[in-house]
């Protein structure tokens, strides 16, 4: 029995499913990085707002709702020049918002002193 080459056809058909066992994978590894990265900031002790380079929340852990005294449905979405709500002005003075870095693609870390929605 002579030996016959694959036609490209089967090629083909054998280099997709390759193709799309590698994009699963690649979907697997990237869904258990999200989720990695959502239950350290959820489960964070620490306050975490997350905000867009524009300046708008995005996200904000639960701490940080309940050491604010805020709903993050209140928080989200808002723009964080609305901060003289959320900050001290001392705070802000002290750690101001760094927009420029932010648009230059870097990563800002900043601690601020809150105000409760009563002013304390």
């Amino acid at each position: 029995m002579a030996h016959q080459e694959p036609d490209a056809d089967s090629n083909a058909v054998e280099n997709e499913a390759k193709n799309l066992k590698l994009n699963s994978n690649a979907a697997t590894i990237v869904n258990e990085s999200v989720n990695k990265f959502r239950n350290l900031v959820e489960f964070a002790v620490d306050g975490i707002l997350i905000g867009s380079p524009e300046g708008y929340i995005t996200d904000a852990n639960s701490r940080f709702c309940e050491i604010s005294g805020r709903k993050k449905e209140d928080l989200v979405g808002k723009h964080i020049s609305l901060s003289k709500l959320l900050f001290t002005a001392d705070s802000i003075l002290k750690a101001p918002f760094r927009f420029d870095l932010l648009e230059q693609g870097e990563t800002v870390i900043s601690e601020r002193e809150l105000l409760r929605p009563d002013g304390s």
